[in-house]
């Protein structure tokens, strides 16, 4: 089974990785379609993890995940219907929710297998080149257009940010490539390669985000890099707790936007602020994308507007207000979606993220400041908020000496389990 999950995530990794190229191949061929093959083995996967665990014994803190994962799929299905969005726009945004879903199921054991790491290696360093030569030259899928489902959307997104060109080497975006990148590199570097050659995997991953010009992968990479690299024997004499650190992240991630936005909505004190991004955000697009949530009244401020209404999948359904639908912050994206029931979905992740042990704790750092600018919509980011959550979820009720994925030390890169 962690074969089979293994390859379906490493197959949306990749296909993120070399989403501009792909897209642009495929249209180019006539084989549009095959683009959701990926899709159609991830669905796959997770049916077969799911088959699996309902016909045999499991921990129940994976069955709770599962029970978790049914409710919040079923309710963003049911308040999309019931807000008039169209069947592609729901099963788009199932579509798009299914990587974090497969991360939590099951503990990644797959993350240590010799040819998951040597194929994300490899990926990584294609990805790296990809932008690096993107710099200097341009790609034929950027800014190239093709249609979907009625809806006219580019193979690689072509922009600027004060007059420079935004880079994606082979991905979709800028902001994409550097999502999968930061998610790459932590991977590799998961207690699994010693410092030299981990600090070689962060520069390289430092640079191809740099040239994206994409901010937030830079600051989560940055902190990921301080929390993996610094000894806990160096933190203890400053009596930093690590999970109360954390803690705070997490809430000034997530609730402090929240709170931010609600401030605002009531105050009547939104603005645009188009010269600062952070700004426009604060002051405009999250209080404005609060604010829709009273839109069909109490019931969907109390259980969402469901999928298909914001997010890439609202171009399906004809909702899309850019920039509004685009959210960008974890929390009001999922309040969205959810309404006042995703507070309990924030509740479980802080939980589980509180659970991470000390030696993969960074994964945590940089998803908490993924989620603080991003939807967390895309590949990269979703995975790695799906891997901290997995990580933590692992931990939950497990002696950490039974399971060699949570000791203190987990073996080197190459040794048997």
């Amino acid at each position: 089974m962690q074969q089979i999950l293994g390859l379906a995530i490493g197959m949306i990794i990749a296909r993120e990785a070399l989403a501009g190229a792909m897209r642009y191949t495929l249209d180019r061929f006539h084989l549009g379609p095959a683009w959701f093959l990926v899709d159609l083995a991830l669905f796959a996967a997770v049916g077969l993890v799911v088959l699996n665990q309902l016909m045999k014994p499991a921990q129940d803190r994976y069955l709770h995940a599962l029970l978790a994962v049914g409710c919040f799929l079923g309710l963003g299905i049911l308040s999309g219907y019931a807000n008039g969005n169209n069947t592609t726009s729901i099963v788009s945004a199932v579509k798009i929710a299914m990587p974090l879903v497969a991360t939590v199921l099951v503990y990644p054991h797959f993350l240590r297998h010799r040819w998951f790491r040597a194929c994300l290696a490899g990926l990584f360093v294609v990805a790296v080149l990809g932008v690096v030569y993107n710099r200097s030259h341009p790609m034929p899928w950027t800014g190239y257009a093709y249609e979907q489902f009625g809806v006219t959307r580019a193979a690689a997104r072509q922009w600027w940010i004060e007059g420079q060109s935004r880079v994606g080497g082979f991905g979709a975006s800028s902001a994409a490539s550097a999502n999968v990148i930061l998610l790459m590199a932590l991977l590799l570097t998961r207690g699994a390669l010693r410092a030299p050659v981990r600090l070689a995997v962060y520069a390289a991953a430092f640079v191809a985000i740099y040239f994206t010009t994409s901010r937030t992968p830079l600051l989560a990479l940055l902190l990921a890099v301080v929390f993996d690299l610094f000894p806990r024997r160096l933190v203890r004499p400053f009596r930093v707790d690590g999970a109360g650190l954390l803690a705070v992240f997490f809430l000034l991630a997530t609730m402090a936007p929240f709170a931010w936005s609600m401030v605002v909505v009531l105050s009547d004190g939104i603005a645009r602020h188009f010269d600062v991004s952070i700004l426009d955000r604060l002051n405009y697009t999250w209080p404005t994308m609060l604010g829709l949530s009273y839109d069909h009244g109490w019931a969907s401020f109390l259980f969402g507007q469901g999928f298909g209404s914001v997010g890439s999948p609202a171009q399906y359904s004809g909702k899309y207000v850019s920039p509004i639908s685009a959210v960008d912050n974890f929390m009001i994206y999922m309040f969205s979606l959810f309404g006042v029931l995703s507070l309990v979905l924030a509740l479980l992740i802080f939980l589980c993220f509180l659970a991470i042990p000390w030696r993969e704790r960074y994964f945590a750092f940089a998803a908490c400041m993924m989620m603080a600018t991003v939807s967390c919509e895309g590949i990269g980011a979703s995975l790695l908020l799906g891997f901290a959550v997995a990580f933590g979820l692992g931990a939950l009720g497990t002696r950490r000496a039974a399971v060699p994925d949570l000791q203190a030390e987990p073996p080197r890169y190459g040794r048997p389990a």
